[in-house]
């Protein structure tokens, strides 16, 4: 008999924490409380009868900006089975489950950090989102060493808004980070236990002229040693969680980091991946990594893009400074193994308006003359769409098929005599340069902001 895959329900959550636990070697009674305090989705595959906990993962209910809109977002997280009934196909069977549950959970999108990126990709989640994480000797910001005006302080329970409504305003530039509640706030921020060696989290506000204009949650990392003397050199300033509101915030932050350099010999610090902060140090020679993170899924295409593209959005015309799309649209076609919903054919208007799905059969019937097709799976999709990836770019790397009318897929016709494109006025690669201002009139549409998702869970 198959494993029965259901809901968990409050009687499981004794089973859920201990395979938890196990599978990740944590705190069981700290698994409880969490589940008790804020129980998220759950489903467990069981033995069949009524039998034991086999295989489980549990879904938190998430809202995370895209295009600066909440959008209800599906959190993948604690997925494990016991180890003697593993590679069993359990796991499959609770991912393609998820997506039934998060869709009637209303939730569009979906979050996860993989353990293996090759896995979760088989079920049609994608990377999309990095960060870069910086290694930075406290002595390179010596150029910080003196206060700014203002004043730093620990923060305390009242000032969480403050620091909500901060921490708003500095991920408002990208996609993907999550709207944080209180307890959220105070167990997965603030409070959070940091791995073996690291010393508790400490955040501090600062406060310019008369708000809130930077905070830092930070702790350290100890190395091995035999005195806390010994320990300074090699010890890690960790900076867990900032926010800053403008530059001369991000200076008053460096400025208060810089003076922690008799405790710690460097900091380790994560940035989004568009901020470049090399040109802020004295020697920008550090170690930096571009750092994958989590890997997104669009779990219901029809109303992501209604998120992406509200209904009510007209065409506006062309802006100034803005070229002429060099198409009026194109046919966004979708291919998705496990959630059949998705698949299908939407026609995007490049100059703005509203967004329509072709009927089924409708875009195989398009006749010669109609609008290009850009053709991908839900994977590419996923990355495109969040911002994550430029569809330009996706095209390049061969992930993103592109069909104009009258030529093969992903090819042009060749350049005829006439007058010299302005943009390629050797005329040697006319095609190209025409297929490129297509892929750039759609990331245009799109507003492409970056992905950035600064939380885990």
């Amino acid at each position: 008999m198959e494993a029965l895959v259901r809901r968990l329900t409050r009687a499981d959550i004794a089973p859920y924490a201990a395979l938890d636990a196990f599978a990740f070697q944590g705190d069981e009674k700290a698994q409880r409380r969490e589940w008790t305090a804020s129980p998220p989705v759950g489903l467990g595959a069981f033995e069949p009868g009524g039998g034991g906990l086999l295989a489980a993962l549990r879904i938190w209910p998430f809202l995370a900006f895209f295009q600066g809109r909440p959008v209800p977002t599906g959190g993948v997280a604690s997925v494990a089975s016991w180890p003697e009934v593993r590679r069993h196909g359990l796991v499959a069977r609770l991912l393609r489950e998820s997506l039934n549950v998060m869709r009637e959970e209303g939730q569009v999108v979906s979050a996860l950090y993989p353990f293996s990126y090759s896995f979760y990709r088989r079920y049609g989640w994608e990377l999309a989102f990095t960060r870069n994480v910086y290694e930075i000797p406290l002595v390179e910001l010596d150029r910080y060493r003196r206060p700014p005006g203002g004043r730093f302080q620990p923060a305390g329970p009242d000032d969480l808004p403050a620091m909500d409504a901060l921490y708003r305003r500095f991920v408002s530039r990208w996609n993907g980070p999550l709207l944080r509640e209180t307890l959220w706030w105070r167990e997965r921020i603030l409070h959070r236990q940091g791995p073996a060696g690291a010393g508790p989290r400490r955040t501090i506000l600062w406060e310019d002229r008369p708000r809130v204009r930077a905070y830092v949650v930070y702790g350290f990392q100890n190395p091995p040693a035999a005195s806390p003397l010994e320990a300074a050199p090699g010890r890690v300033l960790h900076v867990y969680d900032w926010a800053v509101e403008d530059g001369e915030a991000m200076h008053a932050l460096l400025s208060f980091l810089v003076q922690h350099d008799s405790m710690a010999g460097r900091m380790s610090l994560a940035a989004p991946s568009d901020w470049d902060l090399l040109p802020l140090l004295v020697n920008p020679r550090v170690q930096v990594r571009r750092a994958a993170g989590a890997m997104l899924r669009i779990v219901d295409m029809d109303r992501f893009l209604g998120h992406l593209f509200p209904a009510g959005e007209e065409d506006q015309g062309e802006a100034p400074g803005q070229a002429t799309p060099p198409v009026p649209a194109v046919h966004l076609e979708v291919s998705d193994e496990l959630a059949p919903w998705n698949v299908g054919t939407w026609l995007v208007p490049l100059a703005g308006g509203a967004i329509e799905r072709l009927p089924a059969g409708a875009a195989n019937g398009r006749a010669e003359g109609s609008a290009p097709v850009l053709r991908g799976s839900i994977q590419v999709w996923s990355q495109v769409l969040s911002g994550y990836l430029p569809a330009l770019q996706a095209w390049h790397l061969g992930l993103l098929e592109l069909e104009e009318p009258g030529t093969e897929a992903g090819r042009g016709q060749a350049a005829s005599p006439g007058v010299p494109d302005p943009e390629d006025p050797m005329g040697t690669d006319r095609p190209m340069r025409r297929r490129e201002r297509l892929l750039q009139a759609f990331d245009a549409r799109l507003g492409l902001r970056t992905t950035y998702l600064p939380d885990g869970f």
